[in-house]
């Protein structure tokens, strides 16, 4: 028998409570106060307790890897493959706060009547949400394999791999805008598609950005190497690559 989406979400609640209370995290107080919180706004349990900053990111993604026994994953220092991003709708992913990571195995049948052996690592902010373990794995018809990590790490994971233009933009939003009136000669970008203009200006502040970073630390060369799913910048300081 399948488990509704209430009582899945309910024993998600409850689970998630039960751990968090039990490593001394919240304390029953604050624990009350944020599910009436998360009742009145329609938001999660652990969505209210990092709002309210009753505990943070980190913390809880240390403790329901501990007691879950499940790994942690670090996904700024992860790269996801386009094919295994690809597994996962982003509307998916994006209400259940969770990220493709790995395939794990053959995903590809051996006949047509038979299911694939394969295993999707996914990275989750609340890997006791039954609720959403069983939409993934329907969604994506591969056993999934649950891990932990923050919110916040998935959210950026999440746009690193299904909108990287858009990330990438706020990547260099994000950084001092020495180099925003910065125009590469010879180009036209009203020639090309539309966008190209960003694109170029886009490009050219990254560059200028590894050329920075690698005057600042007295590198020698600058080493640009492209792969089938990342791009590796390497410096060269005192003779070490």
């Amino acid at each position: 028998m399948s488990t509704s989406p209430i009582t899945a979400g309910a024993t998600a609640r409850s689970f998630l409570a039960t751990i968090l209370t039990k490593a001394g995290l919240v304390s029953a107080e604050d624990l009350q106060s944020s599910a009436a919180r998360a009742d009145r706004s329609g938001k999660r349990l652990w969505e209210t307790l990092l709002d309210d900053r009753a505990i943070t990111e980190d913390q809880m993604a240390e403790t329901l890897a501990r007691y879950l026994h499940l790994p942690c994953v670090r996904l700024a220092s992860t790269t996801i493959g386009t094919d295994v991003a690809g597994r996962i709708p982003e509307d998916l992913a994006l209400k259940h706060t969770c990220v493709p990571v790995k395939l794990e195995g053959d995903a590809t049948p051996a006949s047509g009547k038979s299911k694939p052996k394969a295993t999707l690592l996914v990275a989750m902010a609340d890997p006791t949400d039954l609720g959403a373990l069983q939409a993934i794995e329907f969604a994506t018809g591969i056993k999934i394999r649950p891990a932990v990590s923050t919110r916040t790490e998935i959210g950026d994971a999440i746009g690193r791999s299904y909108s990287p233009d858009q990330w990438l933009q706020r990547f260099l939003a994000s950084i001092p805008g020495e180099f925003d009136s910065m125009r590469v000669e010879g180009l036209d970008p009203d020639a090309d598609e539309p966008g190209s203009k960003t694109k170029i200006a886009s490009t050219v502040k990254l560059v200028n950005l590894l050329l920075q970073r690698a005057i600042e630390s007295g590198a020698s060369d600058l080493h640009i190497e492209p792969s089938v799913n990342e791009l590796r910048v390497r410096l060269r300081r005192d003779g070490m690559l």
